[in-house]
């Protein structure tokens, strides 16, 4: 029998690895990585965030890791405290970890804490990267450089539907105590952390196919705390912002550093309820400019009115005596021209009846004329016209007796004088291929009958 090999077993060697990371990675580490995937389980509280390093956009390394219920309260509140923006996935961060091993889970990392100011800083270099490129790029005042209306009657605006914030803002536009009337369509999007970015492009790109609905568009946030707004130092959004077609208000409600976003866009108000009463300002605004042109209008009007009513007095006066003295010349002039029109009447008058009466003289003579024209030739063309016909009656004439002719040559009776005959089979008119045993046959001759019977 064959001797069995000196063996170890799996759970043995994988036990030496961990003597060997409990010998040598015993101390706490400070690791900067990447956080893809946060994997939080409300139900334990426990976190097992998935952490890679990438270069030239490739993962070079990857690990999981684990960050018990209590430490990841610790850590979210600190880091929100200091970065206000949230520990999410898609983040840079330094991490304070231990190495662990085990037989039965393999490497891991142990998360202790987190250096929130390190985030902040590359978040800060994000920032100010965004700030820089769209500067070099000449965006950053585009979208400052768009025509506002005089009105902004008709607003888009990206928010989400159950915001507090674009609820002060709808309340305050339509509780004006002007009772302005101004139009809005929500597009809903997600307004905060990454997801944001691409959710804010996509009905930016929706409202873009529809600029011409619409004169301004507000990106209203509000209602919610000062975490999650890195996703408004993104030069993906912020170069959108600054290119879009209408001018872009902002209200995402915080009042630290303004963000790249709100940096580029037309008009930033820190709130949605004084971004809506900017727009109200622009129709009070527009009130007020009506109300002084009115103003100015009647007092200029009154102003007229009163230096030029002396003028038609005077006006009045020289017209009354001038259209006295004018009437008196033309009443004068009037009884000049009825004697002339009398006397012009009357020679115009004979002129006429003797222009008619040799007029009447032409036409008798000329209508004598052409009636003995016109009979002239209707004498002709009826002679032709006889002749014509005659013509044309010979020949139908001799049409008709070549068709007799033909018929006749085609008469049964004339064929059979020809001494042609016609054969029935049983008294039918039948082919005679068809005939067999028994059939009676008839044979039409011109003066007779014949029957005979088949016999074969």
């Amino acid at each position: 029998m064959q001797e069995v090999q000196k063996h170890h077993s799996l759970f043995e060697v994988l036990q030496s690895v961990q003597r060997m990371f409990e010998r040598y990675w015993n101390n706490t580490i400070w690791i900067k990585t990447e956080i893809t995937k946060i994997n939080y389980y409300p139900h334990s509280g426990h976190a097992y965030p998935l952490l890679v390093e990438k270069k030239s956009g490739k993962t070079i390394a990857e690990i999981r890791s684990t960050i018990w219920s209590s430490t990841y309260r610790r850590i979210l509140a600190k880091f929100e405290t200091v970065t206000k923006k949230e520990f999410t996935e898609g983040i840079e961060v330094l991490l304070l970890a231990e190495v662990k091993y085990t037989p039965a889970h393999g490497l891991s990392l142990n998360i202790i804490d987190v250096d929130p100011n390190y985030t902040l800083g590359a978040m800060e270099r994000e920032r100010l990267e965004t700030i820089k490129k769209l500067k070099k790029e000449n965006l950053f005042e585009e979208n400052k450089k768009v025509k506002f209306p005089i009105l902004p009657k008709r607003i888009a605006v990206i928010s989400v539907e159950t915001s507090k914030g674009y609820h002060d803002f709808i309340e305050t536009l339509e509780k004006n105590r002007k009772n302005y009337k101004v139009e809005y369509e929500l597009f809903p999007a997600l307004l905060q952390g990454d997801k944001a970015i691409e959710s804010i492009r996509r009905q930016l790109n929706v409202i873009r196919q529809r600029k011409d609905e619409f004169d301004v568009l507000a990106i209203i946030r509000g209602g919610g705390g000062e975490v999650g707004l890195n996703c408004y130092d993104s030069f993906s959004l912020a170069s959108a912002v600054a290119q879009f077609s209408l001018p872009i208000i902002t209200g995402i409600g915080h009042a630290t550093n303004l963000t790249v976003v709100e940096m580029v866009s037309y008009k930033n108000l820190i709130t949605p309820t004084a971004l809506a009463n900017f727009i109200l300002e622009k129709f009070e605004d527009f009130d007020i400019r009506i109300e002084n042109a009115e103003s100015k209008l009647i007092y200029h009007s009154e102003k007229i009115i009163q230096d030029n009513f002396k003028g038609l007095q005077n006006l009045s006066s020289i017209f009354d005596s001038d259209v006295k003295l004018l009437l008196k010349e033309e009443d004068f002039t009037l009884e000049k021209i009825k004697s002339s029109i009398s006397n012009i009447g009357k020679l115009l008058l004979n002129n006429k009846i003797k222009q008619i009466n040799d007029l009447s003289l032409n036409i008798k003579y000329s209508v004598k004329e052409k009636i003995q024209s016109n009979n002239y030739k209707l004498e002709i063309v009826a002679s032709g016209l006889k002749n014509k016909s005659i013509e044309r009656v010979v020949k139908d004439f001799q049409k008709v007796e070549n068709i007799e002719s033909k018929i006749s040559l085609l008469d049964p009776i004339n064929v059979l004088k020809r001494g042609y005959t016609i054969t029935r089979i049983n008294g039918k008119s039948e082919n005679i291929s068809k005939v067999k045993e028994g059939d009676v046959l008839e044979t039409e001759t011109f003066n007779s009958i014949i029957k005979s019977r088949v016999e074969e």
